[in-house]
């Protein structure tokens, strides 16, 4: 016996999806199976059972919008969760379809009819047999729109910034608008040089955008950039009298690659790279009072420095 959790509606349509008029073009399908499950179909079966029930092959791997189906066995049933992302990677429908048969052929049936439903429902009626199944019928109260973000926070070491390797900590936030955008706060600890007598510590902020691509259902990929902006202050450690020269404005531009692996539910693990080219770049020097004693380098800024970070980011909706 299938139990089918969502309804069918003219508002709601198998997917949440628009009206039953409208229909989609080309997709790209993803079909994961979680352990236990391998004796379930994969794309290589439900695409070909999906194009016979519409009489076309919608699908593409170049497709905009990406269906995404994800298999998996439970103690006593079989469940089959769909997802319909857009563009941008955002979850704009959601379905759930359990089985208790002992077989799990019955699910993929469901889930090649489910998956014609939310491509073209016109033509998956007119060809799918039905199945009989309680369809209860969700009626929203509000329209479906998709809201997409996050929070991280995260904690790596760069070169190139200050002295050696330097140790730093961020918070930021994410918001879909399009692109995805980023909001970023870090704070880098006084970093000393070799001898000791010298330390740097800066904070910064940072604004950019990018795009994030899906590898499966559990890793996401993406990547960004944007500017970064703060302040560097360096200090002069004396016994007798310790100086503060700072803070000195710092100005770069940033490109990050990341990848997320999630975890469990909205909590994911991300690891990034950050590359910027500092503007300007800072060189700090000990003047000489001598005539012809040179001025001492102390440090100076590298042309292009980097970053390794690590941390949890949660994600919604």
């Amino acid at each position: 016996m299938l139990v089918h959790r969502i309804a069918v509606a003219c508002s709601v349509m198998t997917l949440a999806l628009p009206c039953a008029a409208q229909s989609i073009d080309s997709v790209r399908l993803d079909v994961v199976r979680s352990a236990g499950a391998d004796s379930c179909p994969d794309a290589r079966r439900i695409a070909p059972e999906v194009t016979r029930r519409l009489g076309r092959d919608p699908f593409r791997l170049e497709a905009d919008r990406t269906l995404e189906v994800l298999i998996a066995r439970e103690p006593s049933r079989w469940r089959g969760d769909i997802v319909l992302r857009d563009a941008t990677g955002a979850a704009v429908a959601r379905r759930t379809i359990d089985s208790d048969s002992p077989e799990c052929d019955a699910l993929g049936r469901a889930l090649s009819l489910a998956l014609a439903l939310a491509i073209d429902p016109d033509a998956a009626d007119a060809s799918a047999e039905r199945r009989p199944a309680r369809v209860p019928v969700v009626v929203p109260t509000r329209p479906t729109r998709s809201f997409d973000g996050g929070a991280y926070a995260v904690g790596g070491a760069g070169v190139g910034f200050a002295p050696g390797i330097a140790a730093f900590m961020a918070v930021g936030a994410e918001l879909v608008l399009g692109p995805r955008w980023l909001l970023e706060l870090a704070v880098m600890p006084e970093s000393s040089t070799p001898d000791g007598r010298y330390g740097f510590s800066a904070w910064t902020a940072a604004l950019g955008a990018g795009y994030e691509a899906r590898v499966g259902s559990r890793v996401r990929l993406s990547i960004a950039g944007g500017v970064r902006a703060g302040a560097i202050h360096a200090s002069v450690r004396s016994p007798a009298l310790p100086l503060d020269p700072g803070p000195f404005a710092w100005f770069a531009f940033f490109a990050r690659p990341t990848i997320d692996f999630v975890i469990a539910g909205p909590l994911a693990v991300r690891i990034g790279l950050d590359v910027f080219l500092p503007l300007p770049r800072w060189r700090f020097f000990v003047e000489s009072r001598g005539g012809s004693t040179p001025n001492t380098v102390v440090f100076e800024q590298s042309t292009v420095a980097g970053d390794l970070w690590i941390g949890p980011v949660f994600r919604f909706p």
